[in-house]
């Protein structure tokens, strides 16, 4: 088989915004030239869409339950024992795309492993730095990025030292799903929309997304707002309790991971997606509201700007800059209750 025949694409999350770009792209037919295309992923993936010339390798076994010690050991050693020979050899004859960032620098090593024996490897970082921020994960980057034949980047901000003819700038398409009458009644009874701006923050509720810089926003903009917060809460919902709104704002939070169709349904029933981050290459988040026509506010950090119809500098006080953003997007929409 040659290597145009078939191309292996790596993401073994199985859940949240990258798999879902995958599976966008698929959908897309950015993968058209080739006449098979496998992904390997989590056996517990949250979706298995039937897509056309696309096969699922569920090849790998995350322990998502036990004391985080056990659930570390046990994911490493079947990451080591079996992924990462099965990926490489199962991708010999072939292309192999890895997405992400994953397992420490377990991407890294997927990488170097499919180099050792010749097999073109295209790399889709996704973020420009290392989410934990350890040496180790940084290291792993740095090496993946020096080993790769082609990166796959979302912005024109990302790796700018990189030679252009190593690089395939791409669009972040994401999948979209049919959404039940149940999806979209479990957000009716959550959220207050009747004469209120409804301004949604969906994904991983962490510090560094600035959730409760958000709030302050909102209440200094004097707008009357719901605003929606939606998932896994990674240490920053605590910051939440500590925000008073005014008396026309209220705050709906939910805690825990939301199911992609469920996702889609909040993105259609609020009025804006707000992306307020400190630090970010681009968002999955932006790119689901932009593919359901929804309008996008966020901070001027790395690519999301070019995610954004409107876009707010990170400066002394953001606060203020995203609540004139909020209070303009408030006017324009044509709420103006208490702009």
């Amino acid at each position: 088989m040659s290597t145009s025949d078939c191309i292996h694409i790596v993401e073994p999350g199985g859940r949240g915004g990258v798999y879902q770009h995958v599976l966008g792209a698929v959908q897309k037919e950015k993968y058209g030239e080739f006449s098979r295309v496998v992904i390997h992923t989590a056996r517990d993936a949250e979706i298995t869409p039937d897509l056309p010339r696309t096969e699922y390798c569920l090849c790998m076994r995350w322990q998502r339950s036990g004391p985080r010690g056990w659930r570390t050991l046990l994911t490493l050693a079947w990451s080591l024992a079996f992924l990462l020979p099965h990926l490489i050899l199962s991708s010999r004859k072939s292309r192999i795309e890895v997405q992400g960032q994953f397992g420490g620098g377990l991407f890294a090593l997927i990488i170097l492993g499919s180099k050792a024996i010749r097999t073109p490897v295209i790399f889709a970082p996704h973020n420009s730095f290392a989410r934990d921020g350890s040496r180790l994960s940084n290291g792993a980057l740095k090496m993946a990025i020096e080993v790769t034949d082609i990166l796959r980047l979302y912005n024109s901000r990302d790796f700018p030292f990189i030679p252009e003819n190593r690089i395939v700038r791409d669009e972040l398409s994401m999948y979209i799903p049919e959404c039940s009458a149940s999806d979209t009644l479990f957000w009716e009874k959550k959220i207050r929309k009747e004469h209120r701006l409804v301004i949604g923050f969906i994904g991983q509720l962490r510090k560094d997304k600035n959730p409760a810089l958000l709030a302050e926003a909102v209440r200094m903009s004097g707008v009357a707002a719901t605003l929606v917060y939606a998932g896994e809460d990674k240490g920053a919902v605590e910051d939440l309790s500590n925000v008073e709104l005014g008396s026309n704002q209220d705050m709906v939070v939910v805690n825990g991971y939301i199911s992609l169709p469920k996702l889609v349904a909040l993105v259609r029933l609020v009025d804006v997606i707000v992306c307020p981050y400190s630090i970010s290459s681009q968002s999955g988040v932006a790119a689901l509201a932009r593919e359901l026509d929804k309008p996008v506010i966020a901070s001027d950090v790395g690519g999301l700007g070019e995610q954004a119809e409107t876009v707010f500098e990170m400066t002394i006080e953001p606060e203020r800059e995203l609540a004139k953003a909020i209070a303009t997007f408030a006017i324009r929409s044509g709420d103006r209750r208490g702009a």
